[in-house]
């Protein structure tokens, strides 16, 4: 099973996050592919104050919107994968561009994905990324 929801996040990230999905309406009819209709997102990230909880599609949603508002082209590229049964943890790199700077930003965060029956039931985001590792019980 751990396995499978490494892949399921693998896909996840090309299809639904990387750099340019997030605004693609195209990727945004893969959500519910992806994600449980009572996903919680936590956000414990101060990437450009996006920190608080989001519930639900809506919640994805509004979470977007948050991000997209700051930045354009504005997408998340896996540079570490790993599972601890339901648990996938990652190491991503955020890129995009300021929309008022026009500046570019990368910044490395954690992500930690719960799974249930194929689809993300939480999601949750760390400044630090071995926190991510950390809370799913896997040392770096």
């Amino acid at each position: 099973m751990s396995q499978e929801n490494v892949e399921i996040i693998e896909q996840l990230y090309e299809r639904v996050i990387a750099a340019g999905k997030l605004e693609d309406q195209d990727a945004s009819r893969l959500v519910p592919e992806f994600f449980d209709p009572e996903i919680h997102l936590r956000q414990m990230s101060t990437f450009v104050d996006t920190t608080g909880d989001f519930y639900g599609y809506p919640g994805l949603v509004d979470s977007t919107r948050e991000l997209v508002r700051s930045f354009s082209n504005l997408g998340f590229h896996p540079e570490e994968i790993r599972a601890a049964g339901d648990q996938v943890a990652a190491v991503a790199l955020a890129t995009g561009i300021g929309r008022r700077s026009g500046a570019p930003i990368e910044k490395l965060v954690g992500h930690l994905f719960t799974l249930r029956e194929g689809r993300v039931v939480r999601w949750e985001v760390f400044d630090d990324p071995a926190d991510a590792f950390r809370a799913a019980g896997l040392s770096e």
